[in-house]
């Protein structure tokens, strides 16, 4: 399991991996996708989901397999997602990305 919060993603320098403008504008993406639905979690495959988050989560190059956004705190891991074999956690203001994939 990889983490990766908020402030990795915007000490990588001269926006390399993101900008501070884009990363918000993702953020608010994602909490305006949980908000209408009224749930706390929606779950999509990997290249299903909303190309924003897509970019934001590619740690593994072509590997994920699932991606799930949730409100709930990183304390409060989905069952299933722990017993996959290989996921990243993405920390982000008010919303946590989890991302499946495959070796």
């Amino acid at each position: 399991m990889t983490t990766v919060t908020r402030e990795m993603i915007l000490a990588v320098s001269d926006g390399q991996w993101m900008s501070k403008a884009r990363l918000e504008g993702t953020e608010k993406l994602a909490r305006e996708f949980l908000l209408p639905r009224g749930s706390g979690s929606i779950v999509w495959t990997f290249y299903e989901a909303p190309a924003a988050l897509q970019s934001l989560c590619s740690f593994n190059g072509g590997d994920e397999d699932w991606l799930v956004l949730r409100r709930a705190p990183f304390e409060s891991l989905p069952r299933w997602i722990d017993m996959e074999p290989d996921y990243d956690v993405y920390l982000l203001d008010e919303v946590t990305i989890y991302v499946t994939s495959h070796s």
